[in-house]
């Protein structure tokens, strides 16, 4: 039986001097430090297993395995059993900025405002000299060529020289980012898969670019800095020299 919230008395003292909600507090913190640390085995271990049932829904589908990702519990029951259409245009319409939560058991999908309802938004290409500021999240300063990785792309190969610039990097990305000189991604803060492996790894990392890997091309040369969160174009067309 689920016990009734106990209020909480900013006046009372536990044990070791520190007020009652301070202590409540500190336990939740230390939960997402459990959760975004130390389990995040568990994540890799579920992507290793449903990995090989999204290829299988794909090929008995008929459809890209990236697109599968974006179906919902109830599109993937019906569409296996054969009661109604997948909307292959709807599925690619998630895949662009796009965002889903877990709302009472339902997966839901929001669309932000500046994409609107008739179409993605249009991105400039970035030129020699521009840059784009996001969140300094591991120090050092590197330039390499971009390789930008899209969503559900698997095992990718990336080059030593090469700086990786996704939406967000993933657990199953492991190799590439063990070889990468760097990371920039969209979204993400201090505490994302990119900010602790980069720690971890000692490579300059900015997230929360926002349009980085909208506007930024693979081949590109660009200077990472980890340590003011910028990202700076070197040179946009390094292949036409």
């Amino acid at each position: 039986m689920k016990k009734p919230a106990v209020p909480i008395n900013h006046d009372k003292k536990s044990l070791d001097g520190f007020p009652e909600h301070i202590v409540r507090l500190g336990e939740l913190m230390r939960e997402l430090a459990f959760w975004k640390g130390d389990r995040t085995d568990t994540l890799s271990i579920a992507d290793y297993y449903t990995t090989p049932m999204y290829k299988a829904l794909s090929e008995l589908l008929g459809i890209p395995v990236n697109l599968t990702y974006f179906m919902t519990r109830d599109e993937i029951t019906r569409a296996v059993a054969g009661d109604g259409d997948v909307q292959i245009e709807t599925l690619k319409q998630r895949t662009v900025g796009y965002c889903r939560a877990l709302v009472n058991g339902t997966i839901e999908f929001y669309q932000p405002t500046e994409i609107g309802i008739f179409g993605k938004k249009d991105y400039d290409i970035a030129k020699n000299g521009d840059f784009l500021r996001g969140m300094p999240t591991s120090p050092g300063v590197v330039q390499g060529r971009v390789r930008i990785l899209t969503l559900g792309e698997e095992n990718p190969v990336v080059a030593s020289d090469e700086i990786i610039v996704t939406s967000m990097t993933r657990q199953e990305i492991g190799a590439a980012l063990d070889v990468a000189l760097a990371y920039a991604t969209d979204e993400g803060g201090r505490l994302c898969h990119a900010a602790i492996v980069s720690r971890e790894k000692k490579k300059p990392c900015v997230t929360g670019l926002g349009d980085a890997s909208k506007v930024l091309r693979s081949g590109m040369i660009i200077e990472v800095d980890g340590s003011t969160g910028t990202v700076t174009v070197i040179d946009a067309n390094p292949n036409t020299k």
